[in-house]
């Protein structure tokens, strides 16, 4: 996802119902939130429906996992980032006032094995992450490829072990119709 905003005066044709699925929590610190959201729901049809879906990193995770997670939050908070976002979400719908019927689904994703299929996506999606890092992890953590590579095994095993999860939050609202 690439939401690009940009101060126009020029009035475009309002959008259909919007569907943002791709973390954008990795793209825009607190500060910008307001001017996303804003962009989002004014492109927005009256009527039409806004959605967000943000995940949290993986949590009760292994020693090694712990150790990669804790390198890229910091990398995130390096760039101003915040990784608790998928808590904020909601808070960001309700500062609008042309959205209502506000609705936050709250739901864990598991990565054991008796997530079945799901917890197999959500543990290799994890792992895709780590991977394609590799070159940011490798420098923050001062180890070499092979010992990355190493450790991206073990977490993938811990994932499975620890019975590791994510939190996600799905949030959507519906714009106000003008009277």
């Amino acid at each position: 996802m690439g939401i690009k905003l940009s101060k126009t005066s020029k009035k475009s044709e309002p959008l259909p119902p919007i569907n943002v699925q791709e973390n954008p929590d990795f793209r825009y610190n607190d500060d910008s939130w307001p001017d996303v959201m804003n962009e989002l729901t004014r492109v927005l049809k009256p009527g039409g429906y806004l959605e967000l879906v943000e995940f949290s990193a993986p949590l009760q995770t292994g020693p090694v996992t712990s150790q990669l997670f804790n390198a890229v939050n910091k990398m995130l908070e390096l760039r101003g980032l915040d990784i608790l976002t998928v808590y904020k979400v909601r808070s960001y719908f309700e500062q609008q006032e042309n959205l209502e019927d506000i609705i936050e689904e709250k739901n864990r994703l598991p990565h054991g094995p008796e997530a079945g299929k799901l917890g197999q996506a959500t543990a290799e999606n994890c792992r895709l992450v780590l991977s394609n890092l590799k070159p940011l992890l490798q420098e923050a953590l001062k180890i070499s490829s092979e010992e990355l590579k190493n450790n991206l095994d073990i977490s993938a095993k811990e994932l499975r072990e620890f019975n590791s999860y994510q939190d996600i939050s799905c949030v959507y609202a519906r714009k106000i119709v003008n009277h």
